[in-house]
């Protein structure tokens, strides 16, 4: 998305049959930015690592709006933005307690995926072939869901059996990737917790133990893209 070209945004170029458009002109500005300069805004957002990001999302925002008119579409996809933004940042800077990864799966839910995806493609009109790879994407999302669910369930009844003395850690890690096909470590003396095997991350899974995000980000992702 970080690479869509900034003709797919702006539906307001000039036709070519415009006599006007062999004039030259003053570059057109969208929200004060010309469009090379919202280009460059738009591909700063497509990092983790951006200072003044609600403000820089914003702008952003009021650029969709110049561009494309008062589409209602656009603040939907501009919060949706904002919780791909977050989701990078927990990527950047994860560990794998039960409570992390909750709090991680409360900002990836499915329906987000979905939604923000079909909301995109009909947002910008994107071409088959775009369309189609997202949805694939947002495929492998409802796997990756679906499996981090099923092992915040498997996993405290594995930990209770090991602290029991009923399994040993390394058993009750095979219980866990039987169950949910990834492996696992369990945490204890000299052992750090992990999770490998996921369907998306290529590497060690685990979510942050902070995570500093735009101030206007809801938490509940289906109550605004959900609907």
């Amino acid at each position: 998305m970080a690479t869509m070209e900034m003709g797919q945004i702006n539906s307001s170029e000039q036709s070519e049959s415009d006599p006007e458009s062999e004039t030259v002109k003053s570059p057109e500005l969208y929200a004060g930015l010309t469009e090379e300069e919202a280009r460059q805004l738009w591909n700063e957002l497509s990092s983790p690592y951006v200072a003044n990001a609600d403000e820089k999302f914003d702008l952003l925002e009021n650029v969709l709006l110049d561009m494309r008119g008062p589409d209602p579409r656009i603040p939907q996809y501009i919060k949706g933005l904002k919780t791909v933004h977050i989701l990078q940042q927990i990527e950047l800077s994860r560990t794998n307690s039960e409570e992390d990864v909750d709090s991680y799966l409360s900002y990836l839910p499915a329906v987000f995926a979905n939604n923000f995806v079909e909301l995109t493609i009909d947002l910008f009109e994107l071409p088959p072939e775009k369309a189609t790879e997202m949805r694939d994407l947002a495929g492998q999302v409802a796997v990756e869901v679906d499996t981090l669910t099923l092992l915040q369930e498997t996993r405290p009844w594995v930990q209770e059996s090991i602290d029991t003395g009923v399994l040993s850690p390394e058993d009750g890690e095979l219980v866990i990737e039987a169950v949910t096909g990834l492996k696992v470590t369990m945490p204890g003396e000299d052992r750090t917790a992990s999770v490998k095997n996921s369907t998306i991350y290529t590497e060690d899974f685990a979510a942050p133990e902070k995570v500093v995000s735009p101030e206007s980000v809801d938490s509940n992702i289906p109550e605004f893209l959900g609907d």
